[in-house]
């Protein structure tokens, strides 16, 4: 997946493997950017993240985890803008972890995001809240502490995607999956086994977006 994003973004950005490595300040050798784009080699953290910057692009467009290559610096700024929305943030407010315990569920701070971004994922701002996210079941997609933006909208079940399911466990960020005609919650982590759908449980929200420190 690497490999291949960073050929669209060097193609759309329209640079060669050349122009890239020179970008990249004596990091890469065109012959490096050649091998990891033909999936003979990867890009460390760091150079995953200096590719990005060159490019224009989120580290998690390169890395497969979105589909939307916008970076994460124009979809969130700070500051009152039109073009900008504010949407509460909820701190630690949802356990990607069986049995952990959510500690608050109270509104501490607001980030902000592109609106234009947000029509174009069908979000209303109105029914769209951010929370952190704590326990590392669901990593890689979402790492302990990371902040996810749920759409409250979306609420009917659909397999494989991220959704915030409340029980009598609390609150949970799980992968949905069906297996028999059963619903489980799944675990992107796979140290943690899937479970059979929580008697009672219910689908408070999409997550439509994670963000993290790299």
């Amino acid at each position: 997946m690497l490999g291949e994003r960073l050929a669209a973004a060097r193609q759309q950005a329209g640079l060669s493997q050349f122009d890239l490595a020179v970008a990249l300040g004596g990091r890469c050798s065109q012959s490096m950017i050649s091998h990891v784009e033909s999936g003979r080699k990867t890009l460390r953290i760091d150079g995953a993240v200096s590719a990005a910057r060159a490019l224009n692009v989120s580290t998690d467009y390169l890395t497969g985890l979105t589909d939307d290559p916008t970076p994460a610096a124009e979809l969130i700024r700070p500051g009152e803008d039109p073009d900008f929305c504010a949407l509460l943030w909820n701190e630690a407010f949802g356990s990607a972890d069986p049995g952990a315990v959510v500690d608050s569920e109270s509104a501490a701070r607001a980030i902000v995001f592109r609106r234009d971004w947000l029509r174009r994922s069908g979000i209303n701002p109105e029914m769209a809240s951010v929370i952190q996210v704590v326990g590392e079941s669901m990593e890689p997609t979402i790492c302990d502490r990371a902040l996810i933006l749920l759409d409250h909208q979306r609420t009917r079940r659909r397999a494989n995607r991220v959704f915030a399911v409340r029980s009598e466990d609390g609150l949970q960020i799980k992968r949905l999956a069906k297996e028999d005609g059963d619903w489980m919650l799944v675990s992107d982590n796979p140290t943690y086994e899937p479970v059979s759908w929580p008697r009672e449980a219910e689908v408070v929200a999409q997550a439509m977006w994670t963000g993290r420190t790299l």
